[in-house]
């Protein structure tokens, strides 16, 4: 099993100039308009890692208007950096092989160069302010195993270099620690030691295991050695597809033998190849072999019984080949789309190879490419996906550029849960511009990707109104959540609304964790709506009860902006139900508070410092009894931290993921419990 990714940055990869950090979910959407740069972010990530080794290409790639100058100097920079989680299993492998604590392999970050080379950095040791204590500890364990030579009589010179040591270490940089240990380590080996060889024997292992900590944590490049590969094998494959990649349903064989061949295609060519090449990797046969096995002589008149028999074998041979793979795929296929039950047939006749189609509604077979043009996307996406991930179905790292943009608004709907139950064995990473491929109950997981004044690519999860850069990048969600107000009535969902992102990320995993506890049980689905903030929570209130004339619950938080909307609310549409009206503060008695203050306090502080990664700990000045998001904006202030205008939604994404694997105590399940009954209550009244 593959790790997760956490996140990703972007540097230097065609109109991408630095994207910074891009947090992935297990769903996770780019929009933006045409141009924006949603295929160029797809793009570099896929090839961290490609399943199909897809080349790197600068001349491609690399940005047009640096290319002289890489042609000349090269860059040492690289063009993708990763972060991946590790399991515990995976945690617990590494901590075996370098002997260091578990809680280090936490993440693990993979960076990828023009040259192709790789550098895979144990984050936590990378950090100066997480790394000294744990490589302290290290080294302390390495001492007590060693300790016996400096006690044995006559080793006072090896008894003076050992409290030496001891007495230096305590002063050591992360930086230069293992470089120290290391040289400090060959010193005690160097000393005379009249008992037996176990203890230069042990010197020997401890040396081991600082070289393979020195090779991950200060080398780069292709690094074939031992350490890397322990890392390495825990990077995903990626997947990329877009509809380029679409297999019509009549292949000209010789034309595909040519194409295959070929080492110059690029664009839409290139793709199509690609899926042609997946196609007969599945068949097991090439389409040389293919055309042999169907060849017959010119002169029918000259041919032998031995020579016709011959002929005859070859093409049964190719129709059962044929037939099994047909068969193959109609199962495989039938196990992965639950919403058809379609029949292949794969045809091969003369210099042809046709696909044929069938279903329980269309019995009769009809050619691929007059089927639609989403089941084409579907068929040749699911080919590349079952071929290029080497039935590793669940560690590969799905990538998909517009998906089922010739679909249906209701198939694209349905295109949307499909993804979601792909997600629960496969990460997806998708572009789109359509609110129909947008979970709107989800927005944390919706990323707006725009052209900044300089011309390039940028990417920010600030999914709001009014910024003139990102208006029309962010159309699409707020379309969607336009949808999802409309739906709320179709399918007799509880609308909840709520100031922004950051709430519904928050309020929908817990909803998800008390569900699972068993602890609530809703009779419908509760929707949490962002509004935009609280200038957008009235116009939303009055679309969705402009129909019935019912209010919606509304949770808003009790800081100022909070409070003004709550006195509005309570002397104006909700004057005769002002309990719909759910104020933060009052649930958790703190003034001030925000839903931020409903986490519990020690997975925010690590999730802070692992968004923010400042000089201190977040927690170190923490303020009990304090609302937590001043406390934060103060820390960012003092550490001098740049932090966008979406950080909020970045810091919800990381907690939403700590938070269901995380022991909650009592007293904040309790809290959140009331808050739910509360919301169900109301929703019955």
């Amino acid at each position: 099993m593959a790790a997760i990714l956490e996140r990703f940055k972007v540097l230097k990869f065609r109109s991408v100039q630095d994207s910074g950090w891009i947090d992935a979910n297990k769903l996770t959407a780019l929009i933006g308009t045409n141009e924006a740069g949603k295929t160029n972010l797809l793009l570099p990530l896929w090839k961290l890692r490609p399943a199909n080794d897809e080349a790197i290409d600068p001349l491609i790639d690399y940005p047009r208007n640096k290319y002289s100058k890489f042609k000349s100097e090269g860059d040492k920079d690289p063009f993708i950096i990763a972060d991946f989680r590790l399991s515990s299993g995976q945690k617990k492998a590494l901590q075996s092989f370098f002997d260091l604590d578990e809680s280090v392999f936490d993440i693990i970050q993979f960076s990828r160069y023009w040259d192709g080379k790789y550098r895979a950095v144990i984050q936590n040791i990378k950090d100066e302010k997480v790394s000294p204590a744990e490589i302290s500890n290290f080294f302390e364990r390495r001492l007590k195993l060693i300790q016996p030579l400096a006690d044995f009589k006559g080793s006072s010179e090896l008894k003076t270099k050992f409290e030496s040591l001891v007495s230096s270490s305590k002063k050591w940089k992360v930086s230069d620690v293992t470089s120290n240990i290391k040289s400090a380590l060959t010193d005690l080996k160097s000393v005379e030691i009249e008992p037996d060889e176990k203890q230069k024997e042990l010197i020997d292992k401890c040396l081991l295991q600082i070289e393979r900590l020195e090779d991950i944590y200060t080398k780069r490049g292709s690094a074939h050695n031992d350490s890397f590969k322990a890392v390495f094998k825990y990077l995903p494959s990626f997947v990329y597809y877009s509809d380029y990649g679409n297999l019509n349903s009549e292949i000209y064989l010789p034309r595909v033998i040519e194409d295959l061949e070929r080492t110059d295609l690029r664009g839409i060519e290139r793709d199509k190849a690609r899926t042609l090449k997946v196609l007969f990797d599945f068949v097991q046969l090439t389409p040389k072999q293919i055309l042999e096995l169907g060849i017959e002589e010119d002169d029918s008149s000259a041919k032998t019984d031995e020579t016709i028999q011959i002929e005859a074998k070859k093409k049964k041979e190719r129709e059962v080949l044929l037939q099994s793979a047909s068969t193959e795929m109609t199962r495989e296929f039938k196990d992965w789309w639950k919403q058809g039950n379609y029949r292949f047939r794969f045809q091969a006749d003369g210099n042809h190879f046709r696909i044929w189609v069938s279903d329980d509604v269309r019995p009769e077979e009809i050619e691929l490419e007059s089927r639609s043009r989403g089941l084409q996307w579907f068929f040749s996406f699911f080919l590349v996906f079952l071929v290029e991930s080497h039935d590793e179905h669940s560690g590969c790292i799905l990538l998909l550029d517009e998906p089922g943009v010739t679909l249906h608004p209701s198939a694209q709907e349905d295109l949307i849960r499909f993804f979601h139950s792909l997600s629960d064995d496969n990460q997806v990473l998708y572009t789109t511009h359509s609110p129909f491929l947008i979970d709107s109950s989800n927005l944390g997981s919706v990323l707006a990707v725009y052209v900044d004044e300089s011309g390039f690519s940028c990417v920010s999860s600030d999914l709001r109104r009014g910024s003139k850069v990102l208006d029309k990048s962010v159309y699409p969600a707020h379309a969607a959540i336009g949808l999802t107000v409309s739906e709320t009535f179709l399918h007799g969902c509880l609308p909840v609304l709520v100031e922004g992102v950051s709430d519904q990320v928050y309020l929908h995993v817990i909803k998800n964790i008390l569900i699972k506890m068993g602890v609530i049980q809703p009779e419908r689905e509760l929707v949490f709506i962002p509004t935009g903030g609280v200038k957008g929570m009235k116009p939303i209130i009055n679309i969705i009860m402009g129909r019935d004339n019912i209010l919606p619950i509304v949770v808003l938080d009790g800081d100022s902006a909070g409070k003004t909307m709550i006195k509005s609310l309570h002397n104006g549409l909700y004057k005769d139900e002002q309990n719909k009206v759910i104020d933060i503060s009052s649930l958790v008695k703190l003034e001030n508070a925000e839903i931020e203050d409903l986490i519990p306090v020690d997975i925010i502080n690590k999730s802070v410092d692992k968004l923010f990664r400042g000089r201190d700990d977040f927690e170190d000045g923490y303020r009990n009894n304090e609302p937590i998001v001043p406390q934060i904006e103060e820390f960012i202030k003092a550490e001098a931290l740049e932090a966008e205008i979406g950080w909020k939604v970045q810091l919800a994404k990381k907690i939403a993921r700590k938070l269901p694997e995380d022991t909650i105590q009592k007293k904040t399940t309790d809290l959140w419990l009331k808050l739910f009954q509360q919301i169900l209550t109301l929703s019955t009244s």
